[in-house]
């Protein structure tokens, strides 16, 4: 019942009763693994990764078959940017998922996401001297390049609980050529390219972050901008929805609210793709024991507050005499 009430509040997002149930029910079942995963995902959700990560592998030894272990341990480990290690836990996790093309889609989301960090952490680590000796013979200057609009520069976006992370892509930017200036509410990047200010990017957030624990850095083929989020909460798209100006008493001009940007832009949503932890607690299908703690989670969920009170209590009278 301790496992039936932890999902309850779960769905509820009431995290931290959640794991206080889910450690209720370890009393009585140490090595349960499925118990251990769902409280990581609670853990998750309160942003603790080091707890979150603890339960996720603790599971993932317990039972290496526990898919959702898997998943937990690797965004726990992203999180900490520990992208190599969250990329194993990505794969074994999508070994797991089989033919399940709707599992399967979100393991290779992350998975890719992994990739994107630990190639640009690779490229970091690239040393490019100045040559030395007798100086070649110079050659001949190439055409000057066109500069390139704003709209021109494609960008993609994740979220971890704790930050933001955009990534524009232009190739052979030096760090003097990058300008990023972060406020509340908005980030703004400008490049200098053939001697020419163009900015690459005007974001109105979605929700507010830190400018003081925000930082960028400049690779050989794009600008990674880092953003503390202020709040720690899901984000539902990188830009907020634009507030109408009032129009003049000469005409009123419609305002359409712009497509929102999703991560990894492409014509795929990968919103839709990559699920909350909730999704996964309600599309379990329980047996046994199981299928009744569900029941109980369900009715839990939908009560009001006195019902719950006198479930909770029933719990409690049945826990005493077991």
């Amino acid at each position: 019942m301790a496992t039936a009430a932890g999902n309850a509040h779960f769905v509820e997002e009431e995290y931290e009763l959640a794991v206080q149930m889910y450690t209720e029910a370890l009393k009585e079942s140490p090595n349960d693994a499925d118990v251990l995963s769902k409280r990581s995902g609670a853990y998750l959700k309160l942003n603790q990764l080091q707890l979150a990560l603890r339960d996720a592998t603790e599971a993932v030894k317990i039972d290496p078959l526990l898919r959702m272990a898997h998943y937990r341990q690797g965004i726990a480990f992203f999180g900490m940017e520990k992208f190599r290690d969250a990329f194993k836990s990505f794969v074994k996790g999508k070994e797991l998922a089989g033919n399940q093309e709707n599992v399967s889609s979100r393991f290779k989301t992350w998975i890719r996401k992994c990739e994107a960090e630990i190639e640009d952490d690779d490229m970091d680590t690239l040393d490019t001297p100045a040559s030395q000796g007798a100086c070649p013979t110079p050659a001949a200057e190439p055409p000057a390049p066109t500069t390139p609009a704003a709209s021109a520069f494609r960008h993609e976006w994740y979220q971890s609980p704790a930050h933001v992370t955009v990534s524009v892509f232009q190739k052979n930017l030096q760090s003097s050529d990058v300008a990023v200036q972060f406020d509340r509410h908005q980030c703004m990047v400008t490049f200098t390219i053939s001697g020419q200010h163009v900015k690459a990017l005007d974001l109105a957030l979605f929700g507010p972050i830190d400018p003081s624990e925000s930082t960028y850095r400049v690779s050989t083929v794009k600008v990674e901008i880092k953003m503390k989020k202020a709040e720690t909460a899901q984000w539902d798209q990188l830009q907020r929805s634009l507030v109408a100006v009032l129009p003049t008493a000469a005409s009123v001009t419609p305002v359409v609210n712009p497509v929102p940007v999703k991560p990894y832009a492409s014509n795929r949503d990968w919103n839709k793709i990559d699920k909350t932890l909730t999704d996964e607690l309600e599309q379990e299908k329980p047996e046994g024991e199981a299928a009744m703690q569900k029941l109980f989670a369900d009715i839990y969920a939908k009560a009001d507050e006195s019902t719950r009170r006198a479930m909770n209590k029933s719990f409690v009278r049945t826990e005493g005499d077991s």
